[in-house]
């Protein structure tokens, strides 16, 4: 019992934004002044302040340590009880993207389609749990030496700035397409309005119009996000630095798997592909 509030008051502190200097107020709401009883509003509803004291730690290493509960409790995830294993929602079948389950007596991972539906379904896919640990191990250290180079920040910068510089012309080229729509709207407005075009003309242009909009909304956040993350690439010394320190210890965790692996495919012939979420630097 006191293990269990332990690990309940360590989880509110790891996600108390206090420790990077914000200010939250309205998390909870006095409900009864006679008993005191509270309830825990809604995120929604907070009113945070940033930055209204001095920070204990980096805001970045907060959002990391969010980011590693958000993707724990979604492992979690329907069951409560069910004991989850190393590779669980991280491996999957290459051919039907099911993920892989565990078997006790095999101490391995098959295909869930297999597990469920027979060779009818797919093949088992089957992999022993050991020789994934081994290869995923082997697969970081070897990226963590390839992050060693000392060539690579720059040549993911050179290629940073390039891949900014043709998103920027992208997002202006995009900007001139919105205002253009919406000019053609405008145009189509006063055309209804002089009863130049019907009302059902008008009616089928605008939505054409709306339709042409929401696609340029979608590749504008496209180009967004991927300058994000082209960005975040740069950081390779972070990224080298975190990931030596876990393999000192030479044992794959499920904390190296969430921080650093995406997904793992498994062909039918045991082959394994790896997905990091730091993919963009691969390959320079």
């Amino acid at each position: 019992m006191q293990v269990f509030i332990g690990r309940v008051l360590l989880k509110k502190i790891l996600k108390n934004p206090h420790y990077v200097g914000d200010l939250v107020q309205g998390r909870e709401t006095t409900m009864n002044v006679t008993n005191k009883t509270r309830k825990v509003n809604d995120q929604s509803e907070w009113i945070t302040i940033s930055d209204a004291h001095k920070p204990i730690i980096s805001r970045d290493v907060f959002e990391q340590v969010q980011s590693l509960l958000e993707q724990k409790a979604k492992r979690g995830r329907g069951g409560t009880k069910k004991r989850k294993h190393l590779f669980t929602n991280i491996a999957y079948c290459s051919d039907f993207g099911k993920s892989m389950h565990y078997r006790i007596n095999r101490k391995s991972y098959i295909c869930g389609s297999y597990a469920k539906h027979g060779k009818k379904a797919c093949s088992s896919h089957v992999i022993k749990e050991q020789l994934l640990k081994e290869i995923i191990l082997d697969d970081l250290k070897k990226m963590a030496d390839d992050l060693e180079h000392p060539d690579l920040e720059s040549k993911v910068e050179k290629k940073v700035n390039a891949a900014a510089k043709k998103n920027k012309s992208r997002l202006q080229s995009i900007e001139k397409q919105v205002q253009k729509q919406m000019e053609l709207k405008r145009n189509a407005l006063q055309k209804f309005i002089s009863e130049d075009i019907s009302k059902q003309d008008y009616d089928e242009f605008v939505i054409m119009i709306q339709h042409k909009l929401q696609q340029l909304e979608i590749e504008k956040a496209e180009i967004k996000k991927a300058i994000a993350e082209k960005h975040a690439a740069i950081k390779t010394s972070a990224i080298l630095e975190q990931l030596k320190t876990f393999l000192n210890f030479n044992t794959l965790t499920t904390e190296i798997l969430l921080r650093f692996i995406e997904k793992i495919e498994v062909t039918e012939n045991k082959d394994v592909k790896i997905h990091y979420k730091f993919a963009q630097i691969e390959g320079l």
